[in-house]
């Protein structure tokens, strides 16, 4: 399905009702959710309808007083270029079977980019079942992940012992956990600031929401310490549903190859572990699959375009290009002539594009014509990217 098929497919159907469903109708989409994501385990769906649906929005089309199709919006707090914006994960986009292929999905999705919208986000990004389902709504993939197979070497048992302590975060010990949490928090983000240009913020709501995910999962968060200083150098979530899989792990460079040694002699399941969102060089063990992670969609230009520093390059272009023609054939609140303007700031010179009206009456002089999606190509083609998120 490429744009002209989306296109095709909304000017042949009706428009659909889209509602955002109000605080107490928002339970009632649990059992469309175990409908369309039988994978999802009971206690998975009890921390999320418990959780998750405090803050979220939630889209829902009705037919008959029944729930059909439904996408949900959760908050998330993204540090990009070092800015702490707002954005929307994507999650949930479901439709029951009999009423698929009807322009509901389309209709959900639209109405979703007018909300992030209006509240000024820059963009919206989600997990894909598979790509092609949302590359004709203007969704670009930008960071991908690769599973490792790690295996016990024979000669750990002759190295010297391993100089790092694994510690878990159990939620049955408050004052504990707030201290742990609060540690991990002061590590996380200076690693993260270090290595990264986009990444979701870590606050202590964040670590508080994310270890009751872990437990829905029979996992947990994982701290490593140094043996000699007590310091923190390493972290992941692990889960043990069915395989045991650690996500996110995170470590000092220098340790690297010690933190994978200690999870595994402590983790590994027949003396292998997968590891998936890493942030270490795995170079030197076997890969498995590398699967598409995170899209992301401009809803917002105007803020978007606000928080990409610019390069000399891009000054020089934007001297000779005062004008600039956007096209978003999906999204058209996106579409039009944009007024460039660089602004200089101590951190750094940034964009201001404006949008204008155009004239109802003679010409409209433009300076340079492109579409959304290569905007996005551009800016996060080179962007250091860390989203590991799975609500």
């Amino acid at each position: 399905m490429d744009v002209l098929d989306v296109q095709k497919i909304s000017k042949g159907l009706k428009m659909e009702m889209v509602k955002k469903l109000e605080k107490q109708e928002k339970m009632s989409t649990r059992s469309l959710w175990e409908e369309i994501f039988s994978e999802d385990t009971k206690e998975f769906l009890d921390y999320y309808y418990q959780e998750k649906i405090k803050e979220n929005e939630i889209l829902g089309i009705y037919e008959k007083g029944q729930l059909v199709s439904m996408l949900h919006l959760n908050p998330y707090k993204l540090s990009f270029h070092g800015e702490i914006i707002n954005s929307d994960y994507i999650v949930a986009v479901a439709t029951k079977e009999e009423y698929r292929h009807q322009g509901k999905m389309a209709e959900l999705l639209k109405n979703a980019f007018e909300m992030t919208k209006e509240k000024k986000h820059p963009f919206v990004f989600l997990m894909p079942a598979k790509e092609a389902i949302y590359r004709p709504f203007g969704f670009e993939t930008v960071y991908w992940c690769q599973d490792y197979c790690i295996q016990k070497k024979e000669q750990w048992k002759e190295e010297r012992e391993n100089h790092i302590i694994i510690e878990e975060i159990s939620g049955n010990c408050p004052d504990k956990v707030e201290q742990l949490i609060n540690e991990l928090l002061e590590y996380s983000n200076k690693i993260l600031k270090e290595k990264y240009q986009m990444y979701a913020v870590r606050d202590f709501a964040y670590y508080e929401m994310l270890l009751k995910e872990q437990e829905s999962q029979k996992g947990t968060i994982v701290i490593g310490r140094k043996k000699e200083s007590g310091e923190i150098c390493g972290y992941c979530f692990i889960t043990k549903e069915g395989e045991t899989e650690l996500r996110e792990v995170v470590a000092h460079k220098e340790v690297e190859f010690q933190w994978i040694q200690a999870l595994v002699k402590k983790y590994g399941n027949n003396q292998k572990l997968t590891i998936t969102g890493t942030a270490l060089n795995l170079s030197e063990w076997k890969e498995g699959s590398k699967f598409p992670c995170i899209m992301v969609r401009i809803t917002d230009l105007e803020a978007f375009l606000e928080l990409v520093p610019l390069t000399q390059e891009d000054k020089l272009w934007i001297f000779k290009h005062k004008k600039m023609y956007v096209v978003d054939r999906i999204f058209p609140q996106n579409t039009g002539v944009y007024r460039l303007t660089i602004i200089e700031s101590p951190k750094g010179d940034y964009l201001k594009a404006e949008k204008v009206k155009e004239p109802s009456k003679g010409r409209f002089t433009i300076d340079f014509a492109i579409n959304i999606e290569e905007i996005q190509k551009k800016v996060f083609k080179n962007l250091k990217i860390f989203l590991n998120e799975v609500v």
